[in-house]
């Protein structure tokens, strides 16, 4: 037995990273097999039989598992104390769900996995109880193998070096088999769940299995007597009634399997708290897996069954359930939703993104922005790619988060979209870059300024007034001079104006001396507005030229008058 547990060089060797295009699709198949696998075992534990939850979930593993076979009879899986190997190469390294279960069977005393074609969902759901089982209660039970022996499993092989064909074993001598129905069904299956089945472990080998269950167990080279009694310390933790407090009381000093077992029953309320839309209870678990994950100082075990706790919780619905409570129309927690999701990664950024897109709400967006910014350049990759999405909102917010993030790298695909075709994704594109700003940004905005939408052309006025950036000063004086049809480009207009002030360029001064002077009966309202703002750019700019512009605007009196005054006092502190 000891020989089959111990996985060769040969077997856990990383393949080489040049796969054939036909060759990595199916070692991706594979691992997406591993994590359906997975999600299909937390369920099994979780759902009452039959429920529809739980057969889906059943059906869809099955589905996957069988185009596998079809392809590789028999589909053979090995683990090592480093992880998941197929023969194609390494499974799970960039995929931290399928790397967690490789540590869950590593646990469980698995070391290799054969899937035959002819395996039945009756044997797959009896695989599925063997890896959601507890593993001190399958060391109870005899192992892994004399537990699918046990549930008359022939299709499914753990342990044995090769794949055994039972089915034909069975037929030779007389069958025993499902469809014959013989008496000696049991008999057939045993041997093939692990060839060391045949013949017992020597009294050596017993004991080193012993000492390395002790050890992935946590308590080191115990003996088998001390397993039973902590196998059946975990069966009182299970049935003792605790309160949540209790339980994370009991949680922060809990070593072992202890803290697993209690890890799985908070599993359990914190899915029931999402049921009941019980987001502080929810959150008060979350946060202290989360800690527990985050603390270096605790050892590896406890951070990895945290792992996967928060790896459990993003599979069933946490990060959507945290979401929806975000966007509700008077949120609870809100900080707290925030702090949470920051916490959990890509999966986090997706479901955040994918609600974006859809969210109708302006305060929910924010706070969904809010969220996805807090992920920083992990999320930038999604938003780079969102850039190119057909919908204009979708660029649009990808624009807006971009500004937000900050990144120079996002400068030259985000000032692609100044040229997008509706306006409302340019605004927040010239906003965004303005934002960004760097070397960079008075290259690209300066091409906003011949923009047909005062807003974009706006936004580009101020940064590049804001950064005196000289080669746009004719075009400011273009428009500072231009009349305007409506409010957003009167507007337009004040802010060219302003601009031109910053800039300290007394180049500036014969046009905003012109427009001091210019004064008209009709809108006139709008045109003292001009002749203010003009003053209040001279005022900055200075000098002999300005002076005179302004001691003549003192004259006429009223607002512009005042205006020109201040102007002078301004200049002459």
């Amino acid at each position: 037995m000891a020989d089959n547990l111990t996985t060769t060089p040969r077997e856990t060797q990383r393949h080489p990273p040049d796969l054939a295009p036909a060759d990595s699709q199916r070692l991706k198949a594979v691992e997406e097999a591993l994590a359906a696998l997975r999600r299909s075992a937390r369920d099994l534990g979780f759902y009452p039989p039959g429920h529809p939850s739980l057969e889906k979930s059943l059906e869809r593993v099955t589905a996957q598992l069988r185009q596998l076979v079809e392809l590789e009879d028999p589909l053979t899986i090995t683990i090592a104390r480093e992880g998941l190997t197929h023969r194609l190469g390494e499974l799970g390294k960039n995929n931290p769900p399928v790397k967690s279960f490789g540590a869950e069977l590593f646990l469980s005393q698995l070391r290799h996995i054969h899937f035959g074609r002819n395996f039945t969902p009756d044997e797959l759901r009896a695989f599925l109880g063997l890896v959601g089982m507890d593993p001190k209660k399958l060391l109870l039970e005899g192992g892994p193998e004399a537990f699918l022996a046990a549930a008359r499993v022939r299709s499914i092989q753990v342990n044995a070096l090769r794949f055994k064909p039972v089915g034909e074993e069975a037929g030779e001598r007389g069958g025993a088999g499902f469809g014959s129905g013989g008496d000696d069904l049991a008999e057939a299956v045993a041997p093939a769940q692990g060839e060391e089945m045949q013949e017992g472990p020597t009294q050596s080998e017993s004991a080193d299995l012993t000492s390395e269950a002790g050890d992935l167990l946590g308590g080191g080279s115990r003996k088998v007597d001390q397993l039973l009694q902590a196998g059946n310390a975990s069966v009182v933790i299970e049935e003792e009634n605790l309160t949540l407090d209790e339980m994370l009381a009991r949680l922060e000093v809990a070593e072992g399997m202890g803290y697993r077992q209690l890890a799985r029953r908070l599993d359990l309320v914190a899915r029931n708290a999402m049921a009941q839309s019980d987001v502080e209870q929810f959150l008060l678990i979350a946060g202290v897996l989360t800690r527990h994950r985050d603390d270096a100082a605790r050892p590896d075990d406890i951070r990895l069954a945290a792992t996967q706790w928060l790896d459990g919780m993003v599979e069933a619905g946490g990060v959507d359930f945290l979401v929806e409570r975000l966007c509700q129309k008077e949120p609870t927690c809100t900080e707290e939703i925030l702090g949470a999701l920051g916490t959990l990664g890509e999966a986090a950024v997706d479901a955040l993104l994918q609600r974006l897109s859809i969210e109708e709400s302006m305060s929910a967006r924010r706070r969904l922005l809010a969220a996805i910014v807090r992920h920083g350049d992990l999320a930038l990759p999604q938003i780079l790619r969102g850039l190119q999405d057909e919908r204009w909102f979708v660029v649009r917010n990808m624009a807006t988060l971009l500004g937000e993030l900050g990144r120079d790298g996002a400068l030259e695909p985000l000032a692609q979209q100044l040229h997008h075709p509706d306006r409302r994704v340019r605004r927040e594109v010239a906003r965004a870059v303005a934002k960004i700003g760097g070397r960079q940004a008075p290259r690209f905005l300066r091409d906003c300024l011949t923009d047909e939408d005062p807003v974009v052309c706006q936004a580009a006025v101020v940064f590049l007034g804001a950064t005196r950036d000289h080669l746009s000063l004719q075009r400011l004086t273009t428009i500072a001079e231009g009349r305007a049809r409506d409010g957003e480009e009167h507007e337009l207009r004040k802010t060219a104006i302003q601009a031109l002030g910053q800039m300290g360029s007394r180049r500036a001064v014969p046009t905003l001396a012109r427009l001091v002077r210019k004064g008209s009966w009709l809108r006139r309202a709008e045109v003292d507005e001009i002749r203010i703002t003009a003053a209040g750019a001279l005022g900055m700019l200075g000098g002999p030229e300005a002076v005179a512009a302004l001691e003549r605007g003192r004259g006429s009196g009223g607002r512009v008058g005042e205006a020109c005054r201040h102007a002078l006092t301004r200049l002459g502190s």
